[in-house]
């Protein structure tokens, strides 16, 4: 579960992160619906550090000279800040809502040859599930059976690198929201 949830978090503060006008809308509702107590102050002051190249006051008065000093631009990028910050905060229940509303496509986010780690996290009973899900025991074809009665890292391996098949756009039933 933590796994999938930060992949939906960080394929959303993607998204949404190239997308201004989204991020405010998403900002507002969030705020409208009381959620932005998930907004972490030091999570702001990281962006406002990297924005600007100064320390965060932490004072309010110190933040809003700081703000005010600051131009359009750098203003609305914290605000889009603000929106990945509360998508980093929020529960996982609200997370899933906000995926749904944006109908977010992890196609682009997640591909099996790059999440070793998400392969090492199951036993081979269900990596031959999501094989089958994926098409790969069919890629694989005589020799799938041959793989999976190798240790656990040789069938990781394995199945990271069969010959001919695309990965691309198959991401397994369990990493959806």
């Amino acid at each position: 579960k933590t796994y999938r949830t930060s992949l939906w978090r960080k394929a959303l503060r993607k998204e949404v992160a190239q997308n201004p006008d989204q991020a405010n809308a998403y900002l507002l509702a969030v705020a409208l619906n009381g959620l932005a107590r998930n907004i972490a102050g030091d999570v702001m002051g990281k962006f406002f550090e990297k924005l600007t190249e100064q320390k965060s006051s932490s004072t309010l008065l110190g933040c809003l000279t700081a703000i005010h000093a600051l131009d359009d631009q750098k203003r609305q990028q914290l605000t889009i800040g603000l929106t990945v910050a509360a998508i980093d905060g929020v529960e996982v229940s609200n997370l899933r809502e906000l995926c749904r509303h944006h109908k977010l496509d992890l196609r682009p986010h997640w591909n099996l040859q790059n999440a070793q780690d998400f392969l090492e996290m199951l036993t081979k009973s269900e990596m031959k599930v999501l094989a089958d899900e994926m098409g790969i025991r069919k890629a694989l074809g005589d020799q799938f059976a041959k793989l999976f009665n190798k240790p656990k890292p040789e069938v990781v391996a394995g199945l990271l690198a069969v010959k001919d098949f695309d990965y691309t756009g198959k991401v397994p039933k369990v990493l959806h929201y």
